[in-house]
């Protein structure tokens, strides 16, 4: 499978504080809708990054491993897989697919092999 462009640090950070906006919406009756959410959540990312360097940096992963996770769709799963030496995401419909398209691109672009434990990102 081909891979995607990396996704958008700017976007990646909107999303996460529109979600936490989200969260807190209904349990502090702030009554937001999708639309104020929306433009709440770009207004602190634009704040957040006019002073800061963000950087897209999952704790959850373990060194040298990639960023995977699975989104559900009426039509079936797809399965996500992203390189975080360089941002190349891959997406299928299995995992094994998904996997085989990311160590390809690991020795194709990082000449490592993903499977031997010590080869770091």
């Amino acid at each position: 499978m081909p891979e995607l462009p990396p996704i958008d640090t700017f976007e990646r950070l909107t999303a996460n504080i529109r979600g936490e906006i989200v969260a807190m919406n209904v349990p502090m009756n702030l009554k937001l809708d999708d639309a104020t959410l929306g433009n709440l959540a770009e207004s602190i990312a634009i704040n957040i990054t006019y002073a800061f360097d963000v950087e897209w940096a999952p704790k959850w992963v373990e060194a040298g491993q990639p960023h995977r996770w699975q989104e559900d769709h009426p039509g079936g799963t797809t399965y996500h897989v992203e390189c975080l030496a360089c941002g190349a995401v891959f997406r299928d419909a299995s995992t094994e697919a998904v996997e085989g398209s990311y160590h390809d691109h690991q020795r194709r672009l990082h000449a490592q092999d993903p499977t031997d434990s010590d080869a770091s990102v």
